[in-house]
């Protein structure tokens, strides 16, 4: 079961979240801060940035002509969990 937010609200904890725009990539990885998870729902709670905390996950995009892996990176805080940067990316030609 994958549980999302339909709506743009801040949730219970303080953390902006906006609404699951139906896109399918909820398993690796919501690329629209709507995925209810406790990295979403609660790292805001918890103070991550000292030490910080780091997690990546991987995104393929793929059509007739290429495929493309991106790596993003976050900390686990919300300015990265909405706006994710592109740690590493490459593309194969098919």
């Amino acid at each position: 079961m994958i549980n999302v937010t339909f709506t743009d609200h801040v949730n219970h904890v303080g953390v902006e979240q906006k609404a699951c725009t139906l896109c399918g990539d909820c398993v690796s990885g919501c690329n629209y801060a709507a995925k209810n998870t406790v990295l979403m729902n609660y790292s805001e709670v918890f103070d991550f940035d000292d030490p910080p905390f780091f997690k990546q996950f991987l995104r393929i995009d793929a059509n007739n002509k290429e495929i493309t892996v991106s790596c993003f990176g976050v900390t686990g805080c919300a300015g990265t969990e909405h706006a994710p940067s592109v740690e590493d990316q490459f593309t194969i030609v098919l």
